[in-house]
């Protein structure tokens, strides 16, 4: 069963090839591709509150008094999870229903041109839907909205 993403307005943008800024994400030993536009904060390594569930954000952090929760991608990507370490990144991703990607690390923000894109053709709901090629490297471009957990925290 597919993920589907709440949040319509970021379905249509990941329909449109990324130009403009791109952030280079390490998870595990892969590098992905992140739209800048996405994000609105990356953040260093943090406590937050865990949730113990099987399913789910695996925990909810808190900034500027607003909940947020917390993903690991790795597992939808087939990645094995990892132990929380200092030198990991957060990112804030700005949604309909914002939520925090917890990644290995943040290596580095480049330009992307239509020409270094190429679209993939995948079934839908797929977290990856365009390749990046860049200073010789090809990236999986990301879809955050596929690992958004959905409105989970409401205001009381």
């Amino acid at each position: 069963m597919g993920h589907q993403n709440p949040d319509t307005s970021k379905q249509i943008q990941s329909t449109l090839p990324p130009q403009g800024q791109v952030l280079k994400l390490v998870l595990g030993a892969r590098h992905y591709a992140l739209r800048s536009s996405e994000l609105t904060r990356v953040l260093p390594m943090c406590a937050w509150t865990p949730l113990h569930g099987s399913e789910g954000p695996l925990g909810l952090l808190e900034l500027a008094g607003i909940l947020y929760p917390v993903v690991d991608p790795r597992p939808r990507l087939g990645l094995e999870t990892v132990d929380i370490a200092l030198e990991h990144h957060l990112l804030l991703i700005a949604a309909q229903s914002a939520f925090v990607l917890w990644v290995d690390r943040v290596e580095a923000v480049f330009e992307v041109s239509s020409e270094e894109v190429q679209r993939l053709e995948v079934f839908e709901g797929s977290p990856v839907r365009f390749l990046i090629r860049h200073s010789g490297e090809t990236l999986l471009l990301l879809e955050s909205g596929y690992f958004s957990p959905g409105e989970f925290v409401r205001p009381a």
